[in-house]
C-alpha cells in the first residue's frame, strides 16, 4: 500500500507557524481512511523536538493522549494537517514554539524553532467513544470490586458498601452539618494503592484546599459523609477514581486505598 504524503506550503503571516510543509508522513491503513472532524476523540502521540534533533518533551513510550478533537487544539494550517491524516499516519511540522505553546513556556525558552511530531492511532465519534468508555468502565468495574473484596477477605476488613460502589468506614463523624458539592473543602488525606503500603499521594502540612466538585466522585461521597473533624478510610474503584488516567504514582485503573479527615468547609466563591 502507498505511503500517504502530507504538503502543506503556504505561509501566512496571521497564523502561529513558520512552515507548515510535513517532512515525512507515512500511512499503512488495515481500514478504510477515517480524517478527524472537529468533535471527534482522537488518540495519538506527539513529541517536540528543537532543531538539533534533541526531544524537549514527549508521549511516545508513555500514556498515548486520547482527546476530544476541538478547534483550539492546534491552529490554523496544522488543524488542516490533522484532519487529512488517517490512523497509523505519522507527520513532522516545522512550527514556531512561541506561538504554538506561549512565550513562557520552558520549551520555548529552549528553542524558538520546533519540530512537532505526531502520531496518529485512531479516531472515533463522540458516541462511539462514549458507548466505549462505558463498556470499559462496567468491565473495569466489576475487576475492581472483587480485587477489593478478596483484598478485605484477606486483610479481615469489615467495611460498608455504597450504591454507586465505594467500601469506606467512618471512623468519626465529626459535626451535624455536611458539606456540598458547592463547597471548598480543606482535608487532610493520604492515598495507597492496593498492592503496597506506600503512600502515593498525600496533603502537605495543614490539609489541601479544594472546591468539592473538583475531586473524583469516590473522594467526593466520602468526604460528604463527614461533618468538620470527621474522619474516614474508604477503597474507592478505579472508574471512582483517577480513572484510566496515569496521576504521579498511581498508574491507571488503580483502586485506591483512602484515608481522610475534614479539616473545615465552606462557601466556594
Amino acid at each position: 500500500m502507498k505511503p500517504h504524503f502530507l504538503f502543506f506550503c503556504s505561509l501566512l503571516a496571521t497564523l502561529f507557524f513558520a512552515a507548515c510543509q510535513p517532512d515525512t508522513s507515512t500511512s499503512t491503513p488495515k481500514e478504510p481512511c477515517v480524517n478527524p472532524s472537529f468533535g471527534d476523540y482522537i488518540k495519538l502521540d506527539l513529541e517536540y523536538r528543537s532543531p538539533d534533533d534533541s526531544v524537549l518533551f514527549s508521549t511516545f513510550n508513555k500514556q498515548s493522549l486520547e482527546i476530544k478533537f476541538q478547534e483550539s487544539f492546534f491552529k490554523g494550517l496544522l488543524n488542516e494537517g490533522l484532519q487529512k491524516m488517517c490512523p497509523n499516519d505519522s507527520s513532522v511540522f516545522p512550527v514556531d514554539s512561541k506561538a504554538l505553546l506561549g512565550e513562557n513556556n520552558p520549551i520555548t525558552k529552549k528553542a524558538n524553532k520546533i519540530n512537532l511530531i505526531l502520531k496518529l492511532y485512531s479516531v472515533k465519534s463522540d458516541e462511539a467513544y462514549k458507548a466505549e468508555r462505558m463498556t470499559q468502565k462496567n468491565e473495569q468495574t466489576v475487576k475492581d470490586d472483587s480485587l477489593i473484596v478478596t483484598y478485605m477477605s484477606q486483610q479481615n476488613l469489615q467495611m460498608e458498601k455504597s450504591k454507586s460502589g465505594v467500601y469506606y468506614t467512618v471512623l468519626k463523624a465529626g459535626e451535624a452539618e455536611h458539606p456540598t458539592l458547592k463547597n471548598k473543602v480543606k482535608i487532610d488525606y493520604n492515598i495507597k494503592l492496593l498492592s503496597e503500603d506506600v503512600e502515593v499521594e498525600f496533603a502537605e502540612e495543614g490539609g489541601k484546599e479544594i472546591g468539592l466538585n473538583r475531586l473524583p466522585k469516590g473522594m467526593r461521597e466520602v468526604i460528604m459523609m463527614l461533618g468538620k473533624g470527621g474522619k474516614a478510610k474508604a477503597l474507592i474503584p478505579s472508574p471512582l477514581g483517577y480513572q484510566n488516567r496515569q496521576r504521579g504514582r498511581i498508574p491507571p485503573n488503580s483502586v485506591l486505598k483512602y484515608e481522610v479527615e475534614l479539616l473545615d468547609f465552606e462557601e466556594a466563591n
